[in-house]
């Protein structure tokens, strides 16, 4: 818990924060330093001696290297190297419940495309069944871009 003070101690030094200042900032950071020792004393009874192994908590905050799969609602606010959305289809983005879907599908391809860092894959097959329904068809907001893959 020492390295976590201290770096709380950090960040609001860095920012310019004077703790005595807030005292609702003093009051939620004891509440959350005493309910954190707590769980860690519990977790140590309980026979999770590494708990408390700098290490382990440092890689708890490391940067994550993976894949990750989630819904377009999930990764906002987030970054990634790579994107990879499929199934941009006519009825799916936007949903076809959507009052609104060239907006709805707007907002929705933009917070896809805004997540990548690197690289965008953005993929809207034709001819994806919908069961008795017929099939599906490219999201139409997506379907009036053209883009030259031997540029």
């Amino acid at each position: 818990m020492a390295y976590l003070d201290q770096a709380f101690v950090a960040v609001l030094n860095r920012l310019g924060i004077e703790l005595c200042a807030f005292p609702t900032l003093v009051e939620h950071r004891k509440a959350f330093f005493a309910s954190s020792q707590a769980r860690l004393e519990k977790l140590q009874k309980s026979g999770a001696d590494y708990i408390t192994d700098l290490s382990f908590f440092k890689k708890v905050f490391r940067e994550r290297t993976g894949i990750t799969v989630s819904t377009i609602h999930g990764v906002k606010g987030a970054e990634f190297d790579v994107v990879i959305a499929f199934g941009l289809l006519q009825g799916m983005v936007p949903h076809f419940s959507d009052s609104d879907g060239d907006a709805a599908a707007s907002k929705l391809l933009y917070v896809l495309a805004s997540r990548a860092r690197k690289h965008l894959h953005l993929i809207s097959e034709a001819g994806r069944s919908r069961g008795r329904y017929g099939s599906y068809e490219p999201t139409e907001v997506l379907a009036r871009f053209e883009f030259d893959y031997n540029g």
